[in-house]
């Protein structure tokens, strides 16, 4: 069931604030159209939202999958989608917090997750545990201690199972020798139950191109009346005439678990909770000894582990570090065998660390989150650092080459020969400074849209390179000179200031 207020037109480029609404399970649709119309009613406050623009909502299932990556929700009767736009960037923080707010205040019955459009990749602030075993109220009970440790931890919220609350069930025993004597089956009564509440096609109805499915049911005031459930009349198809309900069953009403999820056949409980100020990877060393000590209280075939983008993030990692070493000494051979010298390329190699210094201080200072992403742009880091380290190295050997092809300086003392290489290094870091600026400065231009806008996706990798390659690339050019002086002996040079030039004629006074 969906329902379409205004004018509605997902679009990528405007910031759109999605609404999950989860009522608790087992509410009918009736109960969740309901509360969807009263929160239209407060969308509608232009004082209370002034930034609401137009909103989409769908009860009972989450509408068409518009964008690839945002995944609908799992239709149910007790669940409901929105989609709110809000115009301009700026507005979406302000609105959400809002929502959040109204929500809390005004619809206590229900739970809603109020976010951004989600873009990018898993949610780096959506932590995710799951207990497994073979007893649904062992695990569930573990489930709600997980709960409460991370109740404890600051920032935390929307915490839930995938479980969700138990409902009431009524569950139909049949007397089968009483059954037996009415000629009526365990299956009659099945079919005579769903034909009551849930109606059963007996035609259909045609009108032009379009047919119209023709259903037998109870009356609505008759199906929402569990008093008249007793005395639903059940069809024997055998003896050809209808009994009672009560005649043949009873009734009992019981608490059972809305739904069993199961993982590799063994009954699971999944644990998910958000975090204001720390990503999920940054929640795991806090919750260690905690889960620790519940891990050691498990029974045996019980366990606890890390689902969704704690996982992802490991298994990306160790794909990616499976090919790293190869490409480092793939990466050693071409330098060894480009400058012809080990030195050279330990000197290469040396700069790499450099990296971490400006990527840390670029990510603090954005406030963005370590993830995958971040991994991949300090590997591209690391090469643009060892591309200027090899433009800065090659431009030194440049001036060293002309001072030894040079015929009139082959026979000059060490002492001078030390001093002209000295110079070399100076004067190729002075030649080289502009134009490894340069590309400096083109680069991170480059990736300022992608920090202003905080892209979802390149935020952090952007912010890791740009400060990475500011920070890196002044290190580098002050870094280089000075080792490449050590490794290859050449000593500093001190002017003499004090010297009197031969020309210049001293007077006593």
């Amino acid at each position: 069931m969906g329902f379409v207020p205004k004018k509605f037109f997902p679009d990528s480029d405007r910031p759109q604030v999605l609404v999950y609404l989860d009522m608790p399970t087992g509410t009918s649709m009736r109960e969740t159209d309901k509360t969807m119309r009263a929160v239209f009613d407060v969308l509608n406050d232009k004082e209370r939202f002034p930034h609401i623009e137009k909103y989409a909502a769908y009860g009972g299932f989450g509408g068409p999958r518009f964008v690839l990556s945002l995944t609908p929700i799992d239709p149910e009767p007790s669940k409901a989608f929105f989609m709110i736009d809000v115009g301009e960037r700026k507005h979406a923080e302000p609105t959400i917090e809002s929502l959040r707010d109204m929500f809390e205040q005004d619809f206590p019955r229900s739970m809603a997750r109020v976010t951004k459009m989600f873009l990018g990749p898993s949610d780096s602030t959506l932590v995710e545990l799951q207990i497994k075993g073979p007893d649904s109220d062992y695990i569930y009970g573990v489930a709600k201690k997980i709960e409460s440790l991370l109740h404890n931890l600051d920032g935390t919220y929307d915490i839930k199972t995938d479980w969700e609350n138990r409902i009431t069930e009524i569950k139909v025993e049949v007397n089968q020798q009483n059954a037996r004597r009415a000629g009526v089956s365990s299956s009659d009564i099945a079919s005579g139950l769903e034909r009551y509440f849930s109606g059963q096609v007996i035609s259909e109805f045609r009108e032009g191109d379009d047919i119209f499915p023709i259903i037998m049911r109870a009356k609505d005031n008759e199906r929402y009346d569990l008093d008249r459930l007793e005395s639903v009349n059940i069809y024997s198809s055998l003896r050809n005439k209808s009994v009672p309900l009560m005649q043949v069953a009873e009734l009992t009403y019981q608490t059972n678990f809305a739904r069993i999820a199961r993982e590799n056949l063994f009954r699971t409980v999944t644990i998910e909770a958000k975090n204001y100020f720390m990503s999920a990877e940054d929640m795991v060393p806090l919750l260690k000894d905690n889960l620790d000590a519940l891990r050691d209280e498990l029974a045996p075939g019980y366990e606890i582990e890390y689902d969704g983008v704690v996982v992802e993030s490991v298994e990306a990692q160790q794909s990616t570090m499976a090919s790293l070493p190869l490409c480092i000494v793939i990466i050693i051979i071409l330098l060894i065998g480009q400058f012809k010298s080990f030195r050279r390329a330990g000197l290469i190699l040396l700069t790499v660390p450099l990296i971490t210094i400006g990527a840390a201080l670029g990510l603090h200072l954005m406030q963005a989150n370590f993830s995958f992403m971040v991994i991949l742009g300090l590997y591209a880091l690391a090469g643009i650092i060892i591309n200027n380290a090899i433009v800065l190295i090659d431009r030194i050997d440049i001036e060293r080459n002309e001072i030894l092809e040079d015929k009139s300086e082959k026979d000059l003392s060490d002492e001078t020969r030390n001093a002209k290489n000295y110079e070399a290094v100076i004067s190729a870091s002075v030649r080289r400074l502009r134009p490894i600026i340069m590309s400096t400065t083109t680069t991170i231009l480059g990736l300022m849209p992608l920090i202003l806008s905080q892209d979802v996706l390149f935020y952090g990798l952007a912010s890791a390179i740009s400060f990475g390659l500011a920070v890196g690339t002044i290190f580098t050019l002050g870094f280089i000179p000075v080792l490449y002086t050590y490794f290859f002996k050449i000593k500093p040079v001190k002017k003499n200031t004090t010297q009197t030039p031969a020309n210049v004629e001293v007077k006593n006074a």
